[in-house]
């Protein structure tokens, strides 16, 4: 990619992002939740197609599954880690909550294990308190997905923890 294109795509997303934070204002000014969600989705579209462009590698079919097979292993041991660490448990303390041992949740965390059932995960997620989606998504998504993987993008909040913002959200 040359340094133009580098420079129009990394604009397009700084845009994107720019408008998505708009998007509080907009729900703020209309009263509409659905209005608020559908602007959310069309500027997220426009972000991952602007990503996609940046991954001319994908365009070998071999390397684009090879990289999304690689991306579920290690985004999930990643992402358990992550909210692991965000709820300030060890992996004792965490094992416990799952009634596992802390070896299985070592596994867990190995961004090579990559043999995460739906049922463990299911239980990760009930120990974390937070939902868990499993879907089919473009790779454009994935592409903007892959952008950042802080870990701040990884956290999924307890429930207790939006129904708290929720309730003492500034609202101006």
């Amino acid at each position: 990619m040359n340094r133009l294109t580098t420079w129009i795509v990394a604009d397009k997303l700084e845009t994107s992002v720019t408008n998505i934070s708009t998007v509080a204002r907009d729900l703020d000014s209309t009263g509409s939740a659905a209005f608020a969600i559908n602007r959310v989705r069309s500027l997220t579209t426009y972000h991952s197609c602007a990503a996609l462009e940046t991954r001319p590698e994908w365009k070998d079919r071999e390397y684009r599954e090879a990289y999304a097979e690689a991306a579920v292993e290690q985004s999930t041991a990643w992402q358990i880690r992550a909210n692991r660490k965000y709820r300030g448990w060890s992996q004792d303390e965490l094992a416990q909550r799952m009634s596992t041992h802390q070896s299985a949740v070592s596994r867990l965390e190995d961004p090579t294990y990559g043999k995460h059932s739906l049922e463990t995960l299911v239980a990760v997620s009930a120990a974390f308190d937070c939902a868990l989606s499993v879907k089919f998504i473009p790779y454009s998504i994935l592409a903007a997905e892959s952008m950042d993987l802080s870990d701040d993008t990884l956290i999924a909040k307890p429930y207790q923890a939006e129904l708290f913002e929720l309730e003492h959200r500034d609202v101006q």
